[in-house]
């Protein structure tokens, strides 16, 4: 432990074991708080670690307070460049799968946790050249006094920035009540969808949520990416191997309520789309949606996205689905976005202080 706020105790782990001997209190944490989502959990936490933490360095801080913990910062340092200037990042985790962050803090601890973590970079000032805190929620309480507790110590944080929106939809009312509320256009156009696959050939529909079928059906997502226009490592959302074996380890962690719910469509025997998703704590979150870019005229995409959502909205399991983006493909579905931000954080260390006078010059990165 090392000295931290007062009412605090910092711990601040560095390996994936003491990480994972965390798990029990970190759950009970999470368990408390409000904004609480999938990837705060352990296992989508511990899952990305190893399948993308080579090269990076853990940092994740962790507060007990009142016999507790009350707060965990879940950090990594890394280094890198940015316009040919080497830099030091103390980050949020980050990459392609990593669609939002945030800090876990009990109800009541936000200002003490968030003075803990400002007297943390404040005294590591030695470690990091700038903070990048990414895609945090745009509401999140601990945002306004971990800025106000920096500038006190002296840091120096840049303007906070918007980050990507969420589409996220209500599931309430029923799915004939979600359709008859998109009103007469959407009602035909999903008509002129149904009848064009039907006349595609011998279309079957398999709904998938057995962890015993966890191989064999991530073993199809693959194939049909394979055939797919994400099928290009330089894509975002191209996952390949590397991606899968992710989504997979974390996919039907029950110890932290995970799930997987997934549509795989056949048609005449062969797998020509799938829409891969995970349930957690009354929330479905949609990860890929994919489909043989042979059959493209068919929308054959949208059609097991149709029948993915119509089951989310009639079966009671979820509350809220989330698209995990806000392409236009996600907006035609769904009005209401969840908003985020990022926050940015430099020192006068003379290094960082030249980036964030450069910052402010060029404008957010």
């Amino acid at each position: 432990m090392t000295a931290a706020a007062p009412g605090l105790s910092l711990q601040v782990v560095e390996t994936v074991e003491r990480l994972q001997a965390l798990a029990p209190a970190w759950r009970a944490l999470l368990a408390d708080c409000p904004g609480r989502n999938l990837f705060l959990t352990p296992a989508w936490t511990l899952a990305w670690w190893r399948a993308f933490g080579q090269g990076r360095e853990l940092r994740a801080l962790a507060w007990h307070g009142a016999g507790r913990l009350v707060g965990l910062a879940l950090l990594m340092r890394q280094r890198l460049r940015l316009r040919g200037l080497p830099l030091r990042v103390l980050s949020s985790l980050s990459n392609a799968h990593v669609s939002r962050t945030d800090l876990l803090v009990a109800p009541g601890w936000d200002a003490v946790v968030a003075d803990g973590l400002a007297d943390y970079l404040s005294a590591s000032t030695g470690d990091w050249d700038v903070v990048w805190l990414q895609q945090l929620p745009a509401q999140a309480a601990w945002v306004a006094p971990l800025l106000d507790a920096a500038r006190r110590r002296g840091l120096l944080p840049a303007p906070v920035r918007q980050a990507v929106a969420k589409c996220r939809m209500p599931l309430a009312g029923g799915w004939q009540h979600y359709v008859e509320q998109r009103g007469g256009h959407f009602r035909r156009n999903q008509g002129k969808l149904e009848r064009r696959v039907a006349r595609a050939g011998s279309l079957h529909f398999r709904h998938s949520t057995d962890a015993q079928s966890a191989d064999a059906d991530f073993a199809t997502f693959e194939q049909v990416e394979r055939r797919s226009w994400k099928d290009d490592a330089g894509h975002d959302a191209h996952l390949g191997p590397a991606g899968w074996a992710f989504q997979r380890a974390f996919a039907y962690a029950s110890e932290d309520g995970i799930a997987s719910d997934n549509w795989i469509v056949d048609l005449d025997g062969a797998p020509v789309a799938i829409v891969h998703t995970v349930g957690h704590d009354r929330v479905n979150y949609c990860f890929q949606t994919l489909y043989d870019k042979r059959v493209r005229e068919l929308y054959i995409g949208r059609a097991a996205v149709t029948r993915h959502f119509q089951s989310v909205f009639d079966d009671g399991r979820y509350d809220t689905l989330d698209f995990n983006g806000d392409s236009p493909f996600c907006r035609s579905w769904c009005d209401s976005t969840a908003q985020f931000i990022s926050l940015e954080i430099h020192h006068r260390g003379p290094y960082s202080g030249l980036l964030h006078l450069a910052r402010r010059w060029r404008g957010p990165r």
